[in-house]
């Protein structure tokens, strides 16, 4: 089990206030409901006795002998049972000729002693309050009676006669209303603890470099309120957006991952579906671009490309059609099709050239895995200054593995709440397995407040904001080098 940070849960439940607020008024409304409609109003009367002294003498003294309280208090306890004889409720409820059942009467009584005193309290509790009055009263009169014929003594007297209550003694709105909002509350709490607890989802980049070790290149916001036309490529559409911010910043964090040799050959991968890998790599490499890089973005997912469609550009034929020798074109010769330079097609962007996917071929890991894949990428390494692979998710499926021994740099990409740890550990073992070197961590689509997005840069941890200037600082060294 993991370890619980308690800075990282009480951000979690401030985080989840909304659902916190809800499920505790959803419990304070079920709460008055309940109180309000589904109690029946309950009454109780009591009256008070006392065991009393028999002597004579000290009939006129309010006062009694400790000996007396004594006896009186062993007393207590056996004129408790006979209060609920079969002989007092019986005349009872000959007396006050209600329709009741001696059984249904000892159920509604209840009889209380004062510890290490000679009082006994007798409630009655009943829907109607004159008819709890009422018995409550009869009880003790009918009990006084008893006790002097049974044991011939009358050492029993009513202290305070039953009066009818005002309010039933069962209900308390307010009260209720409160036990059942703190309900709420600590229901939701344990939910969202468990539901922590279960979810093995990315949610912060911390959590990524705790559990990974691995070096986090940038954590990239939601789109927020960005028109659609302008998502896919925002680098080149809203330059000045705290987006396109971080993809400079994901760009010099790339260059400098390896200080030795700097990576030509960048792979952007992923674990699963869905989780931005080709909007990241249409970016990055549109970001190199503008840098003045010579720039070449392969679409390496030969089953679901779609970079031909996010840069409006041909989609074959493509690198499928390049490494199987199979093209549409039948007038074509074949130094045209083993020519990589047919295959590369011009963007709107300065710098940046695309070789779509091509057709979908029926053994595309085998394709990835030939020589002649090697011995392009080689070429092309001696013509491009950045090459961009635009490689397919890792779960399932080898292509990226295969590309990964091919890449200087490997980027996986992560998305917020929606990649899963274990199959995060899994992507990474298979990538160190086959020879990928220089691994690194895109947390995509964290969410943060449009306010938030509108007026300041976003860089994700405090880690990430404590090193922009270290970043800018090394990406300007960088470039005061290739001019000198």
């Amino acid at each position: 089990m993991e370890e619980i940070d308690l800075v990282e849960l009480l951000k979690m439940f401030w985080r989840k206030k909304f659902l916190i607020i809800l499920i505790t008024i959803l419990f304070i409304g079920i709460g008055y409901i309940y109180t309000t409609r589904f109690i029946t109003p309950m009454y109780t009367s009591t009256t008070t006795l006392v065991l009393a002294s028999n002597n004579e003498k000290n009939k006129s003294n309010t006062t009694s002998t400790a000996a007396e309280v004594a006896v009186n208090t062993k007393l207590v306890s056996t004129y408790s049972e006979l209060i609920k004889s079969q002989k007092v409720l019986s005349e009872v409820v000959t007396n006050t000729g209600i329709s009741i059942t001696e059984e249904q009467l000892k159920k509604e009584i209840s009889i209380e002693s004062t510890s290490n005193t000679s009082l006994i309290n007798i409630s009655v509790k009943n829907e109607n309050p004159e008819v709890s009055t009422q018995i409550a009263n009869e009880i003790a009169s009918v009990f006084t009676k008893k006790v002097a014929e049974i044991y011939n003594i009358n050492n029993v007297q009513i202290v305070n006669q039953a009066e009818i209550p005002q309010a039933p003694s069962n209900i308390n709105h307010k009260k209720d209303i409160v036990i059942f909002g703190l309900i709420g509350l600590i229901v939701s709490i344990i939910y969202i603890f468990i539901e922590n607890m279960f979810d093995t989802t990315i949610k912060s980049t911390d959590e990524l470099e705790r559990s990974f070790k691995l070096p986090i290149l940038a954590s990239i916001p939601m789109y927020g309120k960005i028109a659609k036309k302008e998502k896919e490529l925002i680098v080149d559409k809203d330059p000045k957006s705290p987006i396109s911010e971080v993809f400079r910043t994901l760009r010099a964090n790339i260059q400098f991952m390896n200080t030795k040799q700097k990576p030509k050959v960048v792979l952007v991968t992923s674990t699963v579906e869905e989780e931005g890998k080709s909007w990241i790599a249409a970016n990055l490499a549109a970001t190199f671009a503008q840098a003045g890089k010579l720039t070449l973005l392969i679409d390496g997912d030969m089953r679901k490309g779609r970079q031909y469609n996010i840069f409006n550009i041909k989609s074959k034929p493509g690198i499928s059609n390049y490494l199987s020798g199979i093209v549409e074109d039948k007038e074509k010769k074949e130094e045209e099709i083993n020519d990589i330079e047919n295959y590369i097609q011009e963007t709107d962007i300065k710098n940046l050239y695309a070789i779509p996917s091509g057709d979908i071929p029926p053994n595309p890991s085998e394709l990835l895995l030939s020589h002649k894949m090697r011995d392009v990428i080689k070429q092309l390494k001696e013509q491009c200054d950045v090459i961009i692979i635009d490689g397919t998710q890792c779960d399932l499926i080898a292509d990226s593995l295969v590309l990964s021994r091919l890449a200087d740099t490997t980027i996986i990409t992560t998305a917020y709440k929606q990649t899963k740890k274990e199959k995060l550990i899994k992507t990474i073992e298979k990538i160190i397995n086959v020879g990928g070197k220089n691994i690194g961590f895109v947390l995509n689509k964290v969410h943060i407040s449009e306010k938030k997005y509108e007026e300041s840069y976003y860089y994700g941890s405090t880690q990430d904001k404590k090193s922009k200037k270290k970043t800018l600082l090394l990406e300007e060294e960088n470039n005061d080098i290739a001019k000198k």
